[in-house]
């Protein structure tokens, strides 16, 4: 017979995980902000926080969630990748969201932690895990996009330092960023031999943002100008990992993947809108309504598990396997949230696109990405590697 204490324990650790994110949740998280949009993804412009949205970011800082599975000794929470889950799943449930974000987290913070050094991770992770410093990655270059081979932004290797010249464009958020991160090629190296990363202050002598450079339709909530370097001055202990490591690594495949979570979560919003809004609209009973949520819904589900399947692949290291299987979940995330809109609108109704409405701006910004030309190039590249034709996963993003 099981005892009171048999009956009372957690079924395994993860329940026990489970109950300490809900009760810290409950404990932590505004009620004013329930149910309410990270406003990073919602805002066209400078956004300055509440009282509530900062005690919500100081408290996931210090807590480390913010970074749930980015080691504790630079200030991330140290979870699991099924504790990570586990408390995404609890912040839906109480209708919270993550107040830390930005290029930081999704790029440059995993970049460091893997190539940085220890001095380097020590300066600059727990600040990024807290929230407190914003980061912008220039890498795409006008007339080469994200292309390594076509780089024009050189650096010039100075024994101690190094003096770097050129132009990036899409640098997003730049503007408002306390580090840029910078590709560029050492001067007289080949171009993946010679592929660098520089970190590079904002205010640092030579850097400047190109005046009206940026205010297309589809990112005005992301302002991303061109970047002007003209004989900036990048001290060695600013330079991350070592020459040629980003191209022997083919780390720009990684972000097919990221590109693929992304697109699913535009998807997603459409789905969750329409969920509140037809009840609301009074089109909750008819059945052709039904019948295309439904649809979206599949969609959303079935290309969920094509991006849990490619992100295994990483965990395994099958590097190959990975980025074109990532490549795929791309392609097909591109497909389902353009079917997303097309089917949503139809039972949306024009009632609710208008000029402020969230879904109109869900629509404008994720069809303006979705008409991008990776979508062929994806294809291409996998059709290149089923017909044993010479393929690169890193050509273009």
């Amino acid at each position: 017979m099981a005892t009171a204490p048999d009956i009372d324990a957690p079924a395994n650790p993860l329940d026990a995980f489970r109950a300490e994110a809900r009760a810290w949740i409950a404990a932590n998280f505004p009620p004013a902000l329930k149910g309410k949009d990270n406003a990073m993804s919602a805002i066209e412009g400078p956004h300055e926080n509440s009282p509530e949205e900062a005690a919500w970011q100081q408290a996931m800082g210090d807590k480390g969630w913010g970074v749930p599975t980015w080691p504790r000794e630079y200030g991330g929470g140290g979870l699991s990748r099924a504790e990570a889950r586990i408390l995404q799943e609890e912040m839906q449930r109480a209708g919270a969201w993550n107040p830390i974000g930005g290029m930081g987290v999704m790029m440059f913070g995993p970049t460091l932690l893997e190539y940085g050094s220890e001095e380097q991770k020590r300066a600059h992770i727990p600040a990024i895990a807290k929230g407190l410093v914003r980061w912008c990655q220039g890498y795409s270059e006008p007339g080469a996009g994200s292309d390594l081979a076509s780089l024009q932004t050189f650096a010039e290797d100075h024994g101690d330092h190094y003096v770097v010249n050129g132009t990036k464009n899409y640098a997003s958020l730049a503007d408002t960023v306390e580090y840029n991160v910078i590709f560029a090629g050492i001067k007289g190296m080949s171009p993946t031999e010679g592929h660098i990363g520089l970190c590079i202050p904002r205010g640092t002598p030579g850097l400047t943002l190109e005046e009206g450079s940026w205010n297309p339709m589809g990112m005005r909530a992301a302002v991303s100008p061109n970047i002007l370097l003209d004989n900036c001055f990048v001290p060695d202990d600013y330079v991350i990992g070592t020459p040629g490591v980003f191209p022997r690594d083919r780390w720009q495949a990684r972000f097919h993947l990221g590109f693929a979570a992304q697109y699913l979560g535009g998807s997603e919003g459409i789905f969750d809108y329409l969920t509140d809004y037809l009840p609301k609209r009074g089109t909750a009973s008819d059945a052709y309504a039904q019948l295309r949520l439904g649809e979206i819904r599949i969609g959303i589900d079935s290309v969920r598990w094509l991006i849990y399947r490619a992100a295994w692949l990483w965990k395994m290291r099958r590097i190959e396997e990975a980025e074109l299987f990532s490549m795929t979940a791309k392609h097909r995330a591109i497909e389902n949230a353009v079917n997303a809109m097309d089917k949503g609108a139809q039972i949306a109704g024009s009632s609710a696109f208008h000029a402020k409405s969230p879904l109109a701006r869900m629509f404008r910004d994720l069809r303006v990405q979705t008409l991008h030309e990776n979508l062929d190039k994806t294809a291409a590249t996998v059709g290149k590697y089923h017909l044993g034709q010479e393929f690169d996963t890193t050509a273009r993003l």
